[in-house]
């Protein structure tokens, strides 16, 4: 992640960790102590002081956030919802801000496979606005299920992506 500079950056990001606590229902001591941080450094994150990134990597790690959520945040991005998901729930998902992604153009809807790895790695890349994230997660599931498809019909040349 990299650091989160200025004083509005920092402020947006603030006010989303406040609200991610708060819908946990927990208290500044509480989400600290969930961190592994000092109250002294959870409160000055949530003041929106200058803070280590690996502070904001605990933070979002115990508020349900995926790794850089808060750097897009500074960086002027819609955060992405808080992640539903927990010990062994299995496929866990986290739904774009704007209420879910009605179609693959607008991002409405979306949800992100969190147990899928590449699916996390190209929506941490945060120097590409969220919608370009989407398109590029949805582009990858449209090739895997072609895939599929071609392997279930038994056309190897599709299935390898050599057709």
């Amino acid at each position: 992640m990299a650091d989160i500079r200025g004083a509005r950056a920092r402020a947006r990001v603030a006010q989303t960790m406040k609200a991610d606590r708060l819908r946990q229902g927990w208290s500044k001591q509480q989400a600290a102590d969930a961190a592994g941080i000092t109250i002294v450094t959870y409160r000055q994150a949530e003041a929106g002081r200058s803070v280590r990134d690996t502070t904001y990597a605990a933070i979002e790690r115990v508020l349900g956030r995926l790794p850089g959520t808060y750097q897009a945040i500074a960086d002027g991005d819609e955060p992405a919802a808080a992640a539903e998901h927990g010990p062994g729930t299995g496929s866990a998902a986290v739904a774009a801000a704007d209420g879910g992604i009605e179609d693959a153009a607008s991002g409405r809807g979306f949800v992100l496979d969190v147990d899928d790895p590449r699916e996390v790695r190209i929506f941490a890349i945060t120097d590409l606005p969220e919608s370009e994230r989407i398109w590029h997660i949805l582009q990858m599931r449209k090739r895997d299920r072609e895939r599929r498809a071609a392997a279930e019909s038994g056309d190897t040349r599709e299935a390898t992506g050599t057709g």
